[in-house]
């Protein structure tokens, strides 16, 4: 695409529920006066992913491509530039980025050499998002699965099936039953609905695929706290709590810490729990890179966010903008900060892309204000929890509204039409047992 000239360079970091939705401000408000900004896009993957339906695709609900939107397919007629690759430094008194190109393979198959760009900005919005939290618990990065992008989501599924491909060679009793033990480590949103996916996904499709393991697979959900989805209220807790074990069979355990993870299993306290497949959903901070600054930037401690002011910005540097999991913004009323969720993302990343606009033309900035839409959970086929407009939604019409409220999140009407028409199919056929 021509350089357009004296125009100002807008690089937005990361394609995530924040990224793309700070791309989408901005082509709202630029359409017309397109040639005043040149927009970057720089992500790790030539993908938006719809990352709270990750479960879906670790259990067979859903395919890779019902939760992926191509960035390039993004209206295109402010998009000036996609790079594909990660940041590796971010240089705030130069006003440049390190990027590290993805490696192009080779007509051999092997991998070319790796790229290094240096990028240069007038206003930046990083939304480089979260990434898993391991709270450097002994053997917790070494032997567990995450659930935090894609190919997570597909190694999960694999280690399911062949879990049941090798219980189902298997004599011995108690090794059959280590070998179907699946531990999930953490309550809170993403433990909760893997815990009701994973439990209809074994109890359902692979029971009847391996019908002589029928009753032989265990779920446990291991909680840290007293209360599951700990963001929500007592009620909330109580009822999650009756699905996962009363209707759907999972072993849910509340204060269980875990301290220490191996091949084998893990430990909470003095106590072993034996298990081939331990599933880490515990917690999420903000992903890491190198910020080069005079002045150092503050952090939140414990999730490692970026604080920044009401305006989304660096209090010490007004063109740059932090949006999404990455930032530490603090609720006025409240006096807590925001939750790592994507609806506050997709605000955040639109009203960043509104202040870049106010700056470039003298406005005042707009402060972050967001009101909570509500909490919906998904629980296993047919099944959900919502807390919404102060109204409590359990059952069926909770599945719904989860439903109509996810399809209106994705992305791209083809990826709309194809994720609706896979829920429809699965509610009356049977979910995908393949390996991905």
């Amino acid at each position: 695409m021509p350089a357009k000239t004296n125009a100002k360079r807008v690089v937005i970091l990361g394609s995530g529920f924040a990224g793309v939705y700070a791309y989408l401000g901005l082509h709202d408000r630029f359409h017309a006066r397109e040639r005043d900004i040149e927009v970057v896009l720089v992500s790790e993957f030539d993908y938006f992913l719809f990352l709270t339906l990750l479960q879906d695709v670790a259990t067979g609900d859903l395919l890779p491509a019902n939760i992926t939107y191509p960035v390039r397919t993004l209206p295109s007629c402010c998009l000036d530039r996609f790079i594909e690759g990660n940041i590796t430094k971010i240089n705030l008194d130069t006003g440049e980025i390190t990027i590290e190109e993805r490696e192009r393979l080779l007509p051999n198959g092997q991998s070319g050499e790796t790229k290094k760009t240096e990028l240069r900005y007038d206003y930046l919005i990083s939304a480089l998002g979260s990434e898993t939290n391991f709270f450097d618990i002994p053997g917790a990065n070494e032997f567990t699965y995450p659930l935090k992008n894609l190919e997570d989501a597909k190694r999960i599924k694999n280690r399911v099936i062949d879990s049941f491909e090798e219980a189902d060679e298997l004599t011995d009793e108690n090794e059959i039953r280590n070998t179907l033990r699946f531990i999930i480590v953490g309550g809170g949103p993403t433990g909760v609905e893997l815990a009701g996916e994973l439990a209809d996904y074994v109890n359902a499709e692979l029971t009847r695929a391996y019908p002589f393991l029928k009753g032989k697979a265990e779920i446990i959900l291991l909680e840290g706290g007293n209360r599951l989805v700990p963001q929500m209220d007592a009620w909330f807790d109580k009822k999650v709590c009756e699905i996962l074990s009363d209707k759907l069979g999972v072993h849910v355990r509340y204060d269980a810490k875990v301290s220490d993870v191996t091949q084998m299993g893990v430990r909470i306290g003095e106590e072993s729990i034996l298990s081939r497949t331990v599933i880490w959903a515990a917690g999420v901070k903000a992903r890491k890179v190198d910020f080069v600054s005079r002045e150092p930037l503050a952090f939140e401690k414990m999730s490692e966010r970026v604080k920044v002011n009401a305006h989304l910005s660096l209090p010490t540097h007004e063109n740059i903008f932090i949006v999404g999991d990455q930032a530490w913004i603090v609720d006025k009323e409240t006096g807590m900060p925001y939750p790592m969720r994507a609806q506050f993302a997709t605000r955040e990343g639109d009203l960043a892309a509104e202040n870049v606009y106010n700056h470039l033309y003298g406005q005042p900035s707009t402060e972050f204000e967001w009101k909570d839409l509500g909490f919906i959970i998904s629980l296993g086929k047919r099944g959900a929890l919502a807390h919404v407009m102060g109204m409590r939604i359990s059952g069926y019409p909770a599945w719904w509204l989860h439903r109509i409220a996810y399809l209106s999140k994705i992305i791209g009407i083809r990826t709309k039409m194809r994720t609706a028409l896979e829920w429809t199919l699965n509610a009356f056929t049977p979910r995908d047992v393949t390996r991905l």
